[in-house]
């Protein structure tokens, strides 16, 4: 971004917008004599590992309750990042692939995430498991910022606490239909309460889903992102004393559904567009067969709770987490030509025989980690603990090629500005070549140390100090030549943070705060060297800087909060594919920095009426990369037409705004809570080339309608009310050498009906 249009943005947004809310905020002092009918309820989280109120945490943390989490309709980690400004995903290949980022900080294919994930107190260990059903959920909170100290590997642009209900004193059974358009069905049973009051509870669950899909595939006129979804929980929960609680659960989620639906970036007459084709999405899915893929995830956990007669709370979490997904794979597909002897994989996105794969992916993990908590009512307040994770990763992805992608036809055709499919034919097979690319075996060990501390230096100041060191040992082992590597990553991550009340209602804060990301193994070998498997990934540093103020207003109706960040950041991992390898490799960017900006304004009127905004800006910049040494085959500069300095870090949009209004009111039918959310999205750019595949301005508009009555709920609800396309991922020829640009569609305007009855 140019320092014009820079300044533009700061300007002619950013101001405006902060000072009108800083108006609101400090005019509403004035305010106190109102009376206080209603106030907004206070909002504790548990982010340090102990109950405080979200106000005076010094950290950027977005809180949702289980009544908000409902109205929104968030069912999983993609509907979270809808309504979280500075967050987004991709979702892009396969039904497992949903990548979080943070504040400008991805997560892509090949390497850890880059936002540490905990659902009831359980680190997801891969990416892989982020597609999984959430349900039943008491809590969300998002911590924004490296959070390495408690959240641990994984957690160097923030994390993400899930808090699922815990059964309770009382049997409580819930059943749940809903019914959506594009024929989407949905239902759910769960039951909980004691088996023994005092002593055991139980829980368990268990919802399943159908939907046809909303997009479609234009050569075959039917839709191709269908999914079935079941999954199934139960819990059991023993007191056997005071001061012990061990919470076991096990986990069951089966997806499956069409996949693989890539769009072809090309104008009518079949041609490939290129550079600046991002912002529009009139592109044909043109596959000869519907492929479709399945993932299972199954868990096992256990968190041991003791408190011991000395003070304080220890804690042990265990998990075996197993995960399985193919897509692609021969006779699978779900319409079209369906041929068993092929992977239904569309390599080449055209309706005809050149070239297709299907993929397969095994990821086990082992979780444990041990802390001591120490009471909360004393001046120093410390955390202690251990982490070790294990994981073992295999990956296949076989390859099929015709005689037509010998022969070059796509390519010539793109080389002369030709339709993509002249001179192929409908008569020819995929028997030309059988390769199994990225046949290979990985484990890590992962060890973590971590401890914080936090002083009341005064009644109203808190000093904060932390700090973790993680060893990550990795080796890799390629099935097909038996080459073996191995190495080890070690990082260490440091925080101080200081906050000072400067009243009853407001507070500042200060946080510096180093995240690390593990290097790792790419999965090719080198080329000229078949033996040779030693091509690693660097680890990934970044060190945060942010000032922040929280505050209440007009007697607790209110809240208004505003941080400002900068983030220098060595070796980013970012994602691409090298189709000579047929491998997925990850990539890094030298150096690059990142400015933002977030807000936070809610209002709670006396008439039963809230009111809220939420925004977040970035610029960001990437200030060092060299084509040539990150191994691209060309410099990737100005000169050669692909500059990358200067340009934005890559699939993260870097202007988010967030507006709701919610009313509450008693009616002759029941409590009725109506609620629309606004959200804009703009300024994301596609990979690193800059100026290039850039999409702009998104409008989402959700609606919400929920009526209770005594044990029944009616909900009404509806998603993308103005039918706004948008991408869920966009991968230009810059990123995967392929002859033409494609891409994946989100979903489209969602709406329907939800009916609950608890008994």
């Amino acid at each position: 971004m140019t320092e014009t249009a820079k300044t533009r943005l700061f300007h002619g947004t950013v101001l405006p917008l902060v000072a009108a809310i800083s108006a609101i905020s400090f005019d509403s002092h004035a305010q106190q004599q109102e009376a206080s009918a209603q106030t907004l309820e206070e909002v504790i989280v548990f982010s340090r590992y102990r109950e405080e109120s979200l106000q005076e945490v010094p950290d950027t943390i977005v809180a949702l309750d289980a009544l908000e989490i409902e109205q929104k309709g968030i069912t999983n980690l993609m509907d979270l990042t809808r309504s979280v400004p500075n967050m987004d995903f991709e979702t892009v290949l396969h039904l497992g692939s949903v990548f979080i980022n943070m504040r400008g900080i991805n997560t892509m294919r090949g390497s850890e995430p880059g936002v540490s994930v905990y659902i009831d107190g359980i680190q997801a260990t891969t990416p892989l498991q982020l597609s999984q059903e959430l349900f039943d959920i008491e809590s969300i909170e998002v911590l924004k910022g490296p959070q390495g100290a408690l959240y641990g590997r994984s957690a160097i642009a923030g994390a993400i606490n899930v808090v699922t209900k815990k059964p309770g004193e009382e049997i409580e059974n819930v059943i749940r239909l809903g019914v959506a358009n594009e024929g989407e069905w949905s239902a759910s049973f769960k039951s909980s309460g004691p088996i023994s009051p005092g002593t055991l509870y139980y829980s368990i669950f268990a919802g399943t889903m159908e939907w046809d899909g909303d997009i479609d595939n234009t050569y075959l006129n039917q839709p191709v992102n269908f999914r079935e979804n079941d999954n199934f929980r139960a819990r059991l929960v023993w007191r056997p004393t005071d001061r012990l609680e061990i919470d076991m659960f096990a986990n069951y989620d089966d997806l499956y559904g069409g996949t693989y639906h890539f769009s072809t970036i090309v104008d009518e007459t079949g041609r490939a567009i290129f550079k600046n084709a991002a912002d529009s999405y009139d592109y044909p899915i043109q596959a000869e067969s519907l492929t479709t893929g399945d993932r299972t995830f199954e868990e096992l956990a256990l968190n041991v709770t003791y408190e011991p007669s000395f003070g304080g709370t220890i804690k042990y979490s265990f998990a075996i987490q197993d995960l399985e997904e193919h897509y692609g794979l021969p006779g699978t597909a779900a319409g079209g030509d369906i041929d068993p002897s092929y992977g239904t994989g569309n390599y080449d996105m055209t309706p005809f025989y050149v070239i297709h794969n299907s993929q397969s992916f095994w990821r086990e993990g082992m979780l444990n980690e041990l802390r001591y908590i120490s009471d909360a009512d004393k001046p120093v307040r410390f955390v202690v603990g251990a982490q070790y994770v294990n994981q073992e990763v295999d990956d296949i992805l076989p390859i099929w090629f015709g005689a037509q992608y010998f022969a070059g036809i796509i390519p010539g055709n793109v080389a002369n500005n030709l339709p993509l499919t002249d001179g192929l034919s409908m008569d020819a097979n995929l028997d030309a070549f059988y390769f199994e690319a990225n046949y290979t075996r990985r484990e890590i060990d992962a060890l973590g140390l971590y401890a914080q501390v936090n002083w009341d230096l005064t009644s109203s100041t808190e000093l904060t100090l932390a700090y973790r060191y993680d060893r990550d040992e990795r080796d890799k082992l390629d099935k097909t030549s038996q080459a073996y590597d191995e190495t080890t990553f070690t990082g260490g991550m440091p925080k101080l943070s200081i906050s000072h009340d400067l009243s009853e209602s407001g507070m500042v804060y200060a946080t510096i705060s180093k995240g690390w990301r593990s290097g790792g193994f790419n999965k090719q070998k080198a080329a000229d060297d078949p033996t040779d498997f030693s091509i690693l990934y660097e680890e990934e540093e970044l060190w945060s800087y942010e000032l922040g103020y929280k505050s209440t207003f007009s007697d607790g109706k209110g809240t208004f909060n505003v941080a400002i960040f900068h983030q220098d950041i060595e070796n980013h991992q970012a994602f691409a594919f090298q189709p000579t390898l047929a491998s997925q490799v990850v990539f890094n960017i030298p150096e690059g920095e990142i400015n933002g900006l977030e807000v936070d304004l809610n209002r709670s009127f006396d008439n039963g009426w809230d009111l809220g905004l939420s925004a977040g800006f970035l610029d960001s910049e990437i200030t060092e990369f060299d084509g040539l040494k990150q191994g691209f085959g060309r410099p990737m500069t100005a000169e050669s037409g692909e500059p990358v300095e200067g340009g934005k870090f890559p699939n993260v949009d870097h202007r988010q705004i967030n507006v709701y209004a919610q009313h509450t009111a008693e009616t002759g039918f029941g409590n009725l809570v109506s609620r629309v959310d606004y959200v804009l999205n703009d300024d994301k750019q596609w990979f690193i080339v800059d100026g290039q595949n850039e999409e702009g301005a998104r409008d989402f508009l959700n609606a919400s309608f929920m009526l209770t009555r005594d044990n029944l709920e009616l909900m009404l609800w509806a998603e993308n009310l103005l039918d706004q396309e948008s991408w869920a991922s966009y991968e230009p020829v810059s990123l995967h050498g392929l002859p033409q640009d494609i891409a994946n569609l989100n979903m489209q305007r969602r709406f329907g009906m939800r009916a609950t009855f608890r008994f």
